[in-house]
C-alpha cells in the first residue's frame, strides 16, 4: 500500500484524481527538466527534480526518489547530470504510462 493509499483510505474516485494529477505532474515535470536540459540551466533542472521529490515518495517510487536527489546534488557537475537527466526522464515517462495504464483498466 502507498502513502496515497494509506491517507485516502478506500476513496476509489479520491485515489484515481490524485494518481491522474501526479501523471500529470510528471508530464510538466519531463517537459520543463528538457527545456532545461537545452537551456543548460542547472538550477531549474535541480529545482524540478526536487519538486517531484516528495510525489513520488507518495506513491512509493523510491527509486525514482532517489534519482531526483542525485540530479539535486549532482547539479553543479552539468556533463554527469545531462547524462542522469536523459534516464531519469525516460524513467518518469515509464512511470506515467503505467499510470494511465492502470487508470484505463478500472
Amino acid at each position: 500500500m502507498t502513502k496515497v493509499e494509506e491517507m485516502c483510505g478506500r476513496d476509489e474516485a479520491f485515489i484515481r484524481e490524485i494518481t491522474n494529477t501526479f501523471a500529470e505532474s510528471i508530464q510538466e515535470t519531463i517537459q520543463k527538466i528538457r527545456e532545461s536540459l537545452e537551456q543548460e540551466n542547472a538550477e531549474s533542472i535541480s529545482y524540478w527534480s526536487h519538486r517531484i521529490k516528495s510525489n513520488l515518495n507518495l506513491f512509493g517510487c523510491q527509486e525514482l526518489e532517489v534519482k531526483a536527489r542525485t540530479i539535486e546534488e549532482w547539479s553543479a557537475d552539468l556533463v554527469d547530470l545531462k547524462k542522469f537527466c536523459f534516464r531519469f526522464i525516460e524513467d518518469l515517462s515509464e512511470l506515467e504510462e503505467e499510470i494511465r495504464a492502470d487508470l484505463s483498466l478500472e
